[in-house]
């Protein structure tokens, strides 16, 4: 009985061991599969934030004309809303509305 033991007790040392190394081999492959697509993600960031450098001086300038914008087009739909009411004959000139267009 102890002479089968030894052998059964090194056949599965060495059964445990393949299964460590095969899940081993599976992990350092994903690594590396990772590592190759986070080299190309930053990459592609690189490249944009190159790209879109550029865009902090005009997005500085064109928040600065937005408001300059909404007044101009109030301005213009409160026309409209005048046009619209001598057109009907002073009908609506009592309107509910106020400059902001809510109700």
């Amino acid at each position: 009985m102890n002479a089968l033991l030894l052998p059964l007790t090194l056949l599965v040392v060495v059964v445990l061991v393949l299964v460590l190394v095969v899940y081993l081999v599976g992990i350092v492959y994903a690594l590396m599969k990772a590592r190759a697509s986070l080299e190309r993600l930053s990459v592609h960031l690189e490249r944009t934030r190159d790209q879109t450098s550029a865009l902090s001086g005009h997005l500085g300038a064109i928040n600065g004309a937005l408001p300059q914008l909404r007044d101009g087009l109030l301005s213009t739909r409160q026309q409209f809303e005048t046009i619209s009411s001598l057109a009907r004959g002073g009908r609506d000139r009592g309107s509910s509305r106020d400059a902001s267009g809510s109700v």
